[in-house]
């Protein structure tokens, strides 16, 4: 395992440095998850959300393929919102149109892609408040990006 760990951690140093952060955490998660140092409900819940977050990975790469990234192809904020109103507006003409979500999910995947590309481009600001957790759940907290990674993950499987 410390070798795919060693490969993961050269292919997050390679990504720009906006996703590094993101995939390190991704990174630490699954790590996590395979030695089973997650409760059950926990790693549950983080592999529905690590499972979107790679649909919307995949529709990103595939926009930039498309339409270029956000570096070659800069968009001002107003001009993202207005293509995520396009896509919103189709992912509600899908859901009322279906007996079954598929397609309406399939155009959310897209919604959220491009405010990705917009974060990417413009930065996001993290969110500053404290969410206090349901009764008898875990705390499940992602550092702001002032408070930094912990290098030691890659460091360590760099060995």
């Amino acid at each position: 395992m410390l070798t795919e760990a060693q490969e993961l951690c050269r292919a997050i140093e390679q990504l720009p440095a906006s996703a590094q952060q993101t995939a390190a955490l991704l990174l630490a998660f699954g790590l996590a998850q395979r030695l089973s140092l997650l409760p059950q409900d926990v790693t549950e819940g983080h592999e529905r959300r690590a499972s979107a977050f790679e649909a919307i990975a995949g529709e990103r790469a595939y926009q930039d393929a498309k339409h270029g990234t956000v570096v070659a192809n800069p968009h001002e904020v107003g001009t993202w919102l207005m293509l995520i109103s396009v896509h919103l507006r189709r992912a509600q003409d899908a859901l009322a149109s279906a007996d079954h979500p598929g397609g309406a999910l399939d155009a959310l995947r897209k919604v959220l892609a491009i405010g990705t590309a917009c974060a990417e481009q413009h930065g996001m600001p993290a969110r500053r408040a404290q969410v206090t957790p349901p009764m008898g759940h875990p705390a499940n907290s992602v550092p702001s990006g002032s408070q930094g990674l912990n290098p030691t993950l890659c460091d360590a499987a760099k060995g």
